[in-house]
């Protein structure tokens, strides 16, 4: 870990305030937290879960439907979640500059 990182998260969890050293810790599992209930109040918010992008149409240069199994699903914004060299080859026509971008994992 660089030690840049080790600084921030030992500034953050000691030094940036009175409370930094509190920690929350769930007390139901994640699958309870991120169910379809608690997402409920964000009726515009739509998770689809483990569902592999087959296809992505791109209209001028934006995401107009993602083809999950044989089902296209719109919407006004996407949120993929895979690691971003693989964003350009979901995403033919849709101009990005990735370099600045660097894997971290998590220590």
């Amino acid at each position: 870990m660089a030690a840049i990182h080790g600084l921030q998260v030992f500034y953050l969890g000691f030094l940036a305030n009175a409370t930094a050293y509190e920690m929350g810790v769930p007390r139901v599992p994640l699958a309870e937290l991120y169910s379809e209930k608690c997402w409920a109040e964000y009726p515009n918010v739509k998770i689809i879960e483990r569902a592999s992008a087959q296809e992505v149409k791109v209209e001028n240069g934006r995401v107009k439907a993602v083809k999950i199994g044989d089902k296209p699903v719109t919407a006004e914004t996407f949120i993929f979640a895979l690691p971003f060299e693989r964003l350009a080859g979901l995403l033919p026509g849709i101009e990005m500059n990735l370099s600045p971008f660097r894997h971290s994992p998590i220590t």
